[in-house]
């Protein structure tokens, strides 16, 4: 300078998630070799001593630095700290005297609250013209040679991304909900309809749909196309084990056999993925599991609609009445918190629906579906007066539910218990006949 200063050091803050430790040390060590301590220092947290205030040293290094590069690796990881060091720098000093740059793999979408910063995928051309920036005036040896750039933009390449292909082998739909859209499925348990859903060609095929080009698809579309296929039944089982994930609660990631007409195939779609993203909005991944016809064969007709409705009664048994009246009678007899039995009723309603639902897809929601296995007239009054009893009580159960009365509960799931034990006593009497008639 001509006033005999010397020039003011450089200073790059480099943030990453403690996960990213080792790719931020490895960056940084290369990126030294060409930077004159005099002239260009590179911060990273690790460099903190033990027995430093690391607080302290955090906002001091941040408050000296001229540019900030984040190391924005994982889209499904929470950013908090990151976010707050950003933030930090952005407002301690004068903007246009510094640069907030978030380093990427190509195939990372940049959130947005990340948008607004320069945004450098790891691509070649994209690094090196980053490298130019920061060793302008430091290291004019290194800008000219395209071959150490390259070297240099190559292992910053290499230890960024890209991330591996990934491959589905299973069908998929990719569920996308903004933060507001979280809060509405969090209220209402409802897949919210304006929600965005990205798939392939092979998975939309089970729904009757094509690929859009250069546009998504949204919830409330494909629920439509489910409406029309008769196939909303899994719906509601999915929007109330979405919030459950959101809300961190256990809750069955498996929801009712889904059958594709269009594929004459049947699928068990399974929430696979909950991605939180740093602007609070939220990604899942549900894939749809192929049930090979031969995992279990069934006869068909009469004596295939007989063995069906068998499995189901029996799940409802042991599955749902056994299970959740001991589950009560312990918080009777022994007491139990709010929160444990608020837990315990909501998965009692998830589990009577799931059993429901599964009836459905198979039809036995239809009243004449499933008496038309059954021959005698007898029978078949008796089965309408099962279900028109089983209707009454399951109303007055889900009212217990919200009232919390537990002992009423008990009750009432004894009295379904006996519906239950009749019904498959004459649907296995049933079965026996249509055994004996077969050749």
């Amino acid at each position: 300078m001509s006033n005999g200063e010397t020039p003011k050091k450089k200073s790059v803050f480099i943030s990453h998630k403690m996960k990213d430790k080792a790719t931020a040390t490895r960056i940084v060590k290369e990126l030294r070799i060409y930077a004159p301590e005099e002239k260009l220092e590179f911060f990273l947290s690790a460099d903190i001593e033990k027995g430093e205030e690391w607080h302290q040293k955090i906002h001091d290094k941040l408050k000296r630095a001229d540019r900030l590069i984040l190391l924005y690796t994982d889209p499904t990881e929470k950013w908090d700290w990151c976010l707050y060091e950003t933030g930090f720098f952005e407002g301690s000093t004068k903007k246009d005297k510094r640069h907030l740059i978030c380093l990427h793999s190509e195939d990372v979408e940049v959130p947005k609250p990340l948008k607004a910063w320069q945004s450098v995928p790891a691509l070649k051309d994209e690094v090196i013209t980053l490298l130019k920036e920061i060793y302008a005036g430091v290291n004019p040896h290194l800008l000219e040679s395209r071959e150490r750039l390259e070297e240099l933009a190559k292992i910053i390449i290499d230890a960024v991304g890209p991330r591996p292909t990934q491959t589905y082998c299973n069908k998929y739909l990719r569920l996308s909900l903004e933060t507001s859209q979280v809060e509405t499925l969090k209220e209402t348990g409802l897949v919210p309809a304006k929600a965005i859903v990205k798939s392939n060609a092979e998975s939309l095929k089970m729904f009757g749909l094509l690929e859009k080009v250069h546009e998504d698809w949204t919830w409330g579309e494909i629920a439509k196309e489910l409406g029309k296929l008769d196939e909303t039944g899994w719906i509601s089982n999915l929007g109330i084990a979405m919030r459950s994930a959101i809300d961190n609660k256990d809750f069955a990631p498996c929801l009712p056999i889904f059958q594709s007409p269009k594929l004459h195939k049947a699928y068990r779609p399974v929430i696979n993925r909950l991605d939180c993203l740093p602007d609070k909005s939220r990604a899942f991944k549900l894939i749809f599991v192929e049930i090979p016809s031969d995992e279990d064969p069934r006869p068909g007709g009469h004596l295939g609609t007989i063995s069906t409705l068998m499995t189901i009664s029996r799940k409802f048994r042991w599955g749902v009445i056994e299970k959740y009246m001991g589950q009560i009678n312990r918080f009777v007899t022994s007491g139990g918190n709010e929160e444990d039995i608020g837990k315990c009723l909501e998965d009692l309603d998830l589990a009577i629906k799931k059993i429901e639902t599964e009836g459905d897809h198979l039809g036995f929601f239809v009243f004449e579906n499933v008496t038309a296995a059954f021959s005698k007239p007898e029978d078949k009054a008796e089965i309408k007066t099962m279900a028109e009893n089983y209707g009454e009580l399951k109303k007055i159960l889900f009212k217990r539910m919200e009232e919390k009365k537990l002992q009423d509960l008990i009750d009432i799931l004894r009295k379904m218990r006996e519906i239950n034990k009749d019904f498959l006593v004459r649907s296995a009497q049933r079965y026996h006949e249509l055994l004996k008639e077969m050749e």
